[in-house]
């Protein structure tokens, strides 16, 4: 069973390393709200090229098309 979102939208951000699959979970989460008929953005940074250095990937998840990264994290 599919539950509804209770607001309207929410940003979720993976934070981390490079190599911890942030960018990879960031993809998989969007492509399951997708999937159950919502609207997505996805944000990535990679500030270094190194791996281990400071990485971080948002997905913005909403019940309308979406147009920005959003506001404010929610999670």
């Amino acid at each position: 069973m599919v539950q509804k979102l209770k607001s309207k939208d929410f940003v979720i951000r993976f934070a981390g390393e490079g190599g911890q699959g942030l960018v990879t979970s960031a993809d998989a989460m969007g492509r399951a709200a997708t999937g159950a008929g919502y609207y997505i953005q996805t944000f990535s940074t990679f500030p270094s090229q190194i791996m281990g250095g400071p990485a971080s990937s948002q997905v913005r998840i909403s019940t309308t098309p979406v147009l920005s990264n959003g506001d404010s994290v929610d999670v």
